[in-house]
């Protein structure tokens, strides 16, 4: 037997996806997140070797039987993040003539449009925009925590964990603080309580689950598809034509109240342009899949 992995690695957990090329089948297994920028080095080459050897394991293979591996990885922004990212699969003994790295949106594009031009808004611990042209890719956004990723899930969640913690000292007042959580009553506990960044994306889905309830959550919620918008408003004007593929991926970007307020706005500015969306809530990995065999040919 001979078989393709394809991997989407985000930056709260990992999809591994093997695919046996003879009878066609699928297995797959949920690992942990493989972003370096989040968990540093030496944890994401950990959780990319132990969800492998775990999907060896089941399925009583050995590497040589895997003839080609995808990594779609959150955190492959660069040149050097390529690097790094190499430099631990080479370390696990998967080397470049059998394997490919990319950014997790681009797999996410590819899944839907793999060989067409268009765009993509990716948006859920972090937040990015690609543009797919026929010679050249064009990025926007997505440059780390600190100082990007606007409209994400780590960005949302950090806005209102800050009007939290002035809600502890008086100085900010609204009744969904009573609901976010009754354990936290010092700052101190909510910043021993939020310390990673996936943790503190997870506030996002209390945040948009609230935003008809609660005018700070509205008030995050919408500054967060102001930022989305901007980003497929200038991937729209690069892309320049009468239509244009977009896909929306991620569990921040997928979410109705986001995409359904980013595409109004899209339209309203946009409106002599037919957007062709496509909310990618499959699985990433196949176009880890088509990539693969195209590669193979």
């Amino acid at each position: 037997m001979s078989y393709i992995l394809s991997v989407d690695g985000g930056g709260s957990k990992t999809t591994y996806c093997l695919y046996n090329v003879e009878e066609k089948e699928k297995f797959y297994f949920k690992g942990k997140s493989t972003n370096y920028k989040n968990i540093g080095i030496k944890k994401t080459k950990e959780n990319i070797h132990d969800g492998i050897e775990e999907i060896f394991k089941v399925n009583n293979l050995n590497k040589e039987e895997i003839k080609f591996y995808v990594f779609g990885l959150a955190g492959c922004d660069t040149d050097e993040d390529y690097k790094i990212f190499r430099e631990i699969l080479n370390s696990l003994k998967i080397f470049e003539d059998k394997s490919i790295i990319m950014n997790d949106a681009e797999l996410a594009y590819k899944s839907i449009y793999f060989n067409e031009e268009g765009c993509i808004l990716a948006s859920g611990t972090g937040s990015i925009g690609f543009v797919f042209l026929k010679n050249k890719q064009i990025r926007l956004g997505g440059w780390g925590s600190e100082f990007s990723d606007l409209g994400s899930g780590y960005w949302i969640g950090k806005r209102f964990l800050e009007k939290y913690l002035l809600s502890l000292e008086g100085l900010e007042e609204d009744e969904i603080f009573k609901e976010f959580n009754k354990d936290l009553t010092k700052p101190e506990i909510v910043i021993n309580e939020y310390k990673s960044i996936t943790k503190i994306a997870s506030v996002a889905k209390f945040v948009i689950d609230n935003y008809n309830k609660s005018l700070i959550c509205k008030s995050i919620v919408d500054e967060a598809i102001n930022e989305l918008s901007k980003i497929v408003l200038k991937m729209v004007k690069i892309i320049n034509k009468e239509k244009i593929n977009l896909v929306i991926s991620g569990s921040i970007a997928s979410n109705k109240i986001i995409y359904k307020n980013i595409l109004k706005k899209v339209k309203k500015i946009e409106k002599d342009k037919e957007i062709l969306f496509n909310i990618n809530n499959s699985d990433l990995t196949e176009g880890g899949i088509k990539i693969a065999f195209d590669h193979l040919k």
